[in-house]
């Protein structure tokens, strides 16, 4: 859900930001970044030599351009509700990505700073991936972060820069880490019972009744009395008969536990499958076919679940209606199969 959320944020980010803002904001700072004789990287940060660096660009943060970039990440961090949306410079080959301009409002990173891509992203400096993440990290300084980022092209399809966002998940994984050791603490506990329980009936069923054989046994032995006697009688001992009885019951009794939990096993793994069968078949009765997008089905469906927060009086909903022309025209010249090509990529 987290990284759905950042690659959402960052598409509409990309979408709607100013492009001649950003080529002006970007033509600042590379200027000042490619005439730089040291370059320094945010893993320097607080240092003499990073201060240094950074005050290069300390005027552009006062420049228009800046301004008005910096301006609408925040009216996109604010509607959307995210820790930090960002746009920066990556260059093809390229081990690292430069800021342009953060909407944080309490610490905001200063255009020109440098930061070093993960080494699970050296692909994306190598050109062969458009868009960054979504990623999950943990670090010191910002803890659990998910980030994701989409290129912004300008009117000639080339990458002006890439929108950025990150979404602090360090909540939930408290909640995780907190449901976690609630879950262990569980465990240990059953474990503890159902340890206690088996030496009880262990104790009882075993350990008491081989006890009093024993006793009767010895009792025996050494010239008993009618009642040791009587009391063999009724414990029915017929020397090794006897213990050969009592392993054949235990045995049969695993015999029949072993049956028991592979039915239950066999009983939960059809239900599962039955369950993810459902769940199958309930999802292709809502898409289509060709698009993946939701059919009649589930617009039906969409269109209750409205019409009940409607008659509660708090409906929040929108509606785009979308119309794909020439597909006839596509479908003649190119082929059906460039038509559904169209509609695909019109659905999505």
């Amino acid at each position: 859900m987290y990284e759905q959320r950042a690659v959402e944020v960052a598409g509409t980010q990309a979408a709607v930001l100013d492009r001649d803002e950003i080529r002006e904001l970007k033509g600042e700072v590379l200027g000042i970044f490619d005439a730089a004789q040291n370059k320094v990287y945010s893993d320097e940060w607080g240092s003499d030599d990073f201060n240094n660096y950074v005050a290069l660009f300390s005027d552009i943060e006062k420049t228009e351009s800046f301004k008005k970039v910096q301006s609408e990440l925040r009216l996109i961090e604010d509607a959307n509700r995210v820790d930090c949306i960002y746009l920066v410079w990556m260059a093809p080959g390229n081990p690292y990505y430069v800021y342009l301009c953060d909407g944080d409002y309490y610490d905001p990173c200063p255009p020109g700073v440098i930061d070093t891509l993960y080494e699970g992203d050296r692909h994306f400096a190598a050109g062969e991936d458009k868009s960054f993440g979504p990623i999950v990290t943990d670090s010191e300084t910002y803890g659990w972060l998910v980030t994701a980022g989409m290129p912004v092209y300008d009117t000639d399809g080339e990458i002006l820069a890439y929108a950025m966002v990150d979404i602090s998940m360090n909540d939930i994984i408290s909640q995780q880490n907190a449901y976690n050791k609630s879950f262990v603490a569980a465990i240990l506990a059953l474990a503890a019972a159902v340890c206690i329980i088996c030496i009880l009936l262990v104790n009882t069923a075993v350990i008491r009744p081989i006890n009093r054989i024993s006793d009767a046994a010895s009792n025996y032995l050494v010239g008993g009395t009618d009642s040791t006697e009587q009391e063999l009688a009724e414990l029915k001992i017929k020397s090794s008969d006897e213990i050969g009885s009592l392993y054949a019951s235990i045995m049969q009794m695993l015999t029949d536990i072993d049956g028991y939990v592979r039915n239950i096993v066999e009983t939960s793994r059809e239900r599962d499958e039955a369950r993810i069968r459902a769940d199958l078949m309930n999802e292709l009765a809502n898409k289509d076919a060709l698009t993946g997008v939701g059919n009649k089905l589930s617009f039906d469906t969409k269109m209750e679940q409205l019409q009940k927060e409607i008659e509660s009086g708090s409906p929040v909903f929108g509606i785009v209606m979308a119309d794909l022309n020439n597909l006839k025209t596509i479908n003649d010249i190119y082929g059906h199969d460039k038509g559904d090509f169209a509609i695909i990529k019109a659905s999505r």
